[in-house]
């Protein structure tokens, strides 16, 4: 079946993942089912914002067909090492998985954390741990910085293999605890709203978590759930079903 022509837009932000968030929103699409293109990473600044300069990102729709083979450009990561990334076949997923694991290990490295050990979890779908004493200060508030790291690692690596490839990255299995929390979570709130008969509405939380809720009651007999608001402001509500 032929491809659809895939509507593009350019959106920009203080960062990369604010402006792709914009664009997703505009778009009413969510970030599995596009190709980004960093156009400018962006520049802070220095105190007070001065210099600072926004980051500006392409995004289009996937075609119907291409079923997120999308190969999105990375953007430039300077860094002193010299080492090259190992050739990857992209029909091998140890091969994939180790261009992977090069690819975080050199922005690790660029970061300045070089004590990181980087462990392939899973292969299928791909899942990175780090192993590190600096867990906090990689996972950042809220896990921003391990979604940002996670989202510059996924750009890169569909870069080198010219494809698409979902790429899980954890902290010291942070994402697992943090799951489990939220499961928690979920049917501790469901229980209130059945006891209340009044819906709930939980705190902003990021796509990926908000479908951790979502699946957690899919199935609940008594309680439903639907995200409203925008941007990161946007957050589940449990309401009684019927």
């Amino acid at each position: 079946m032929a491809s659809r022509e895939a509507p593009v837009i350019e959106a920009s932000a203080r960062s990369v993942n604010e402006a792709v968030a914009r664009a997703l929103e505009t778009l009413g699409l969510q970030q599995d089912d596009v190709a980004v293109v960093v156009l400018d990473a962006g520049d802070p600044g220095r105190i007070l914002g001065f210099g600072a300069r926004p980051a500006r990102v392409r995004v289009s729709r996937l075609p119907i067909d291409a079923a997120d083979q999308d190969a999105p450009e990375a953007p430039r990561v300077s860094s002193t090492r010299t080492t090259a990334a190992p050739v990857a076949d992209p029909g091998d997923a140890a091969s994939v998985a180790e261009t992977a694991r090069h690819i975080l290990g050199e922005l690790l490295h660029h970061m300045h954390f070089d004590e990181a050990r980087i462990e392939v979890r899973d292969l299928d779908p791909l899942t990175l741990n780090v192993r590190t004493p600096d867990a906090p200060d990689l996972i950042g508030p809220r896990g921003e910085t391990l979604r940002a790291i996670q989202f510059i690692v996924g750009i890169m690596v569909n870069k080198a293999l010219g494809q698409h490839v979902r790429i899980t990255i954890d902290i010291d299995g942070y994402r697992v605890r943090r799951e489990g929390l939220l499961r928690e979570l979920a049917v501790r709130f469901a229980g209130r709203v059945i006891e209340a008969g009044t819906p709930v509405h939980l705190e902003a939380m990021p796509p990926n978590e908000r479908r951790i809720i979502h699946m957690s009651l899919a199935d609940h007999p008594d309680v439903t759930t639907e995200s409203t608001g925008e941007g990161d402001a946007r957050r589940v509500v449990i309401r009684p079903r019927g």
